[in-house]
């Protein structure tokens, strides 16, 4: 009983995450800054623009930084990273916003930052995964029998229903990927949580640290930096680390451009 309760718990907190009443504002299309290039966030599952404010702060001197929420809609139709990115270049487009961009993906974000990348090689100037979802991890996990290996099916049935979609379209576009043979020679920096989320166990952390060692080595200009005593959310809670990074990554742009 002790159980069941703790884990309804969980889901009515992780819900209330996934749900945040920003989310009734609408969608939105944040621009701080200005100057080549644009740096662009892609939030995790249901989290919204604040997610970044941080961030935001810290690179809106150096470069225009875009934080948006993914278009919401009431369809129970999956959504594909394919979709997603395609969406978001037509709202780059419309607010004039022209690469290079780079793209900076938390979560579940990080597969979207991805499928840009993958879409749009040539506008795609680096990419940078915070804790991004690892496409191998939920079987990989699940074979070394650890815990909390997937999104919970209770807790899917409460989220909001855009939420829903893209969870539901994450394995098609881990293949839209078709893994990582074509992507773009372009830096992609990974970091990587090292304390297990609640409710899941030792096992799911190593295994999720193994699948972005992985990951790292598919890229051509894979980085990945393992964060000591970190969550998941490490642009929240080292918005200086990861800030270090893009900063470096605008410096080596601006150094290869003169």
């Amino acid at each position: 009983m002790k159980n069941i309760l703790i884990s309804l718990l969980a889901i009515f907190v992780l819900n209330a995450c996934a749900t945040d009443p920003a989310a009734l504002l609408g969608e939105q299309f944040i621009v701080k800054g200005k100057g080549s290039p644009t740096i662009i966030f892609e939030t995790g599952a249901g989290d919204n623009t604040r997610s970044w404010d941080e961030l935001s702060k810290a690179l809106s001197p150096h470069a225009t930084v875009v934080s948006y929420d993914r278009q919401q809609s009431l369809s129970l139709k999956a959504r594909t990273g394919k979709e997603i990115a395609h969406q978001l270049q037509q709202k780059l487009q419309a607010h004039g916003l022209q690469p290079p961009y780079i793209l900076v993906g938390h979560s579940i974000g990080g597969p979207f930052a991805l499928s840009f990348a993958t879409e749009f090689p040539t506008q795609t100037a680096a990419v940078v995964l915070v804790d991004g979802r690892p496409a191998g991890f939920t079987q990989a996990c699940e074979q070394a029998k650890g815990r909390l290996c997937d999104i919970p099916a209770l807790l899917k049935l409460t989220l909001a229903p855009w939420v829903a979609a893209e969870i539901d379209g994450l394995e098609q576009t881990y293949q839209q990927h078709k893994d990582y043979q074509n992507f773009p020679d372009i830096p992609v920096v990974l970091f990587s949580a090292t304390n297990p989320p609640p409710l899941s166990d030792d096992t799911f952390m190593r295994v999720w640290i193994e699948q972005q060692q992985l990951q790292a080595k598919k890229f051509r200009q894979g980085k990945l930096i393992v964060v000591p005593d970190s969550g998941h959310f490490i642009h929240q809670d080292y918005p200086e680390l990861v800030s270090a990074e893009i900063l470096q990554l605008l410096k080596g742009m601006k150094s290869t451009a003169s």
